[in-house]
């Protein structure tokens, strides 16, 4: 007895092992495999995040311009614990600027950091560093830094916040915060 048209002989088996097989591998593109090659960022979360416009009257130094983005993110391996098991955490490289004009008719030592926020203005990470750079009388410097945060807290970020402090005389130092 002959039959028409392609005849496989697979038992109801074979196709099951074979559907299994299809899911698993589809569930290891979509889960698993973020997972083996680290996290990543978007064009539009490495583009500057710039704001403008904070020159309150009387104060000497007027802040331009400040921003953030961000700029690599990857995967660390973590220092042991005291278990000696070490574990890989991921971890995000961020960059913030502030440039600020010196109004006074003086040079003046400028000392910036800088904060990303959430929508609730908690902070998410604090770049501590407090940096230095002189002010010219009348010129506009413009401070940059690198730092780190947990790769995590990165949907969490919302806007970027801002401290400066200048010193008039030897031991008189004044400061300004923007967004805390």
């Amino acid at each position: 007895m002959a039959r028409k048209g392609f005849y496989f002989p697979l038992g109801r088996k074979w196709i099951y092992l074979i559907l299994v097989g299809l899911i698993c591998l589809v569930l290891f593109l979509v889960f698993g495999l973020p997972r083996l090659l680290g996290p990543g960022l978007s064009k539009s979360q490495q583009e500057w995040r710039e704001f403008t416009q904070d020159d309150p009257q009387g104060y000497p130094l007027e802040v331009v311009s400040h921003g953030f983005r961000m700029t690599r993110a990857y995967r660390r391996e973590a220092p042991p614990a005291s278990a000696g098991q070490s574990r890989s955490i991921n971890v995000l490289e961020w960059e913030w600027k502030i440039a600020v004009k010196n109004k006074s008719g003086r040079d003046l030592e400028v000392y910036a950091h800088y904060a990303l926020v959430d929508k609730e203005r908690l902070m998410v990470d604090l770049d501590a560093t407090i940096l230095q750079k002189p002010a010219p009388s009348g010129e506009t410097v413009e401070i940059i830094h690198q730092t780190e945060m947990f790769y995590e807290d990165l949907p969490r970020v919302a806007t970027g916040v801002w401290e400066i402090s200048w010193e008039e005389g030897k031991a008189v130092r004044h400061s300004r915060r923007k967004g805390f």
